[in-house]
């Protein structure tokens, strides 16, 4: 259990119930876990706010924080939330060693989102699809099934808007993913499949079952491969490259 400095928290009985500023001391790095890298590391406070209140005995001390990993520079958002008692116990040298208790939160929960599953190879989608796509499989993961509909549409969307397909509508940006040799002409059906369940689930709030996004979602990823994956492989491929005869 790591030691609280009184002092630290400053003169309880006159901040009262008022917002306060983090002091420098408050602003030190954070060991936290990232839930970019998925393991505890050093994160710098970028920005933060202290609230203090009374709950009976206790003192309620709650720190909010946006902190950045020092190693993957991801940000997240920590609470920091503790409790003294008025007849707790310090040391020498003023630390609080009983009467107390301290928690921490993290968001996005690196718990949770240690139980999503990405595709193979999704290090190498371009960002803007990368990001649409894991932000889909999170919500998948909670099973927000609705919101899921939408993030299958808006994948469609990241991939035209990458490939910059032109098009008034969707509709349109797909078939000139086709027409520009992109995906076939059955594989622009596929992804007309998903504009559709998108749709649904927007305009009719339509949640889909769960097979359903998962078939959805084995469409998606095989689109994905084919679009952005397998031709960066076979770049890297002997045949790929002309020989001097």
């Amino acid at each position: 259990m790591e030691l609280v400095q009184i002092n630290e928290v400053g003169d309880m009985e006159h901040f009262g119930e008022e917002t306060i500023p983090l002091t420098l001391t408050e602003k030190k790095d954070r060991w936290a876990t990232c839930s970019s890298c998925s393991r505890k590391t050093c994160h710098e406070v970028i920005e933060g706010m202290c609230t203090h209140a009374r709950i009976g005995d206790y003192e309620s001390w709650d720190k909010f924080l946006i902190i950045r990993c020092k190693g993957c520079e991801n940000l997240s958002f920590l609470k920091e939330h503790t409790l003294i008692m008025d007849d707790c116990t310090t040391d020498k040298n003023g630390r609080i060693i009983d009467g107390y208790e301290s928690t921490q939160s993290i968001y996005p929960d690196p718990a949770a989102l240690t139980k999503i599953q990405f595709m193979d190879d999704v290090e190498m989608l371009p960002q803007i699809v990368a990001s649409i796509y894991k932000e889909t499989c999170s919500t998948k993961s909670s099973g927000k099934y609705i919101l899921t509909g939408a993030g299958l549409r808006a994948i469609v969307e990241a991939i035209c808007l990458e490939k910059e397909t032109k098009g008034e509508y969707l509709e349109d940006k797909i078939d000139n993913l086709a027409v520009k040799g992109i995906i076939s002409t059955d594989q622009a059906k596929y992804l007309h499949g998903l504009r559709f369940m998108g749709n649904r689930a927007l305009h009719k709030i339509l949640a889909y079952s769960e097979s359903e996004i998962r078939n959805a979602f084995e469409i998606v990823e095989h689109m994905l491969k084919a679009v952005y994956v397998i031709p960066a492989k076979a770049e890297n491929l002997p045949f790929s490259k002309p020989e001097n005869v």
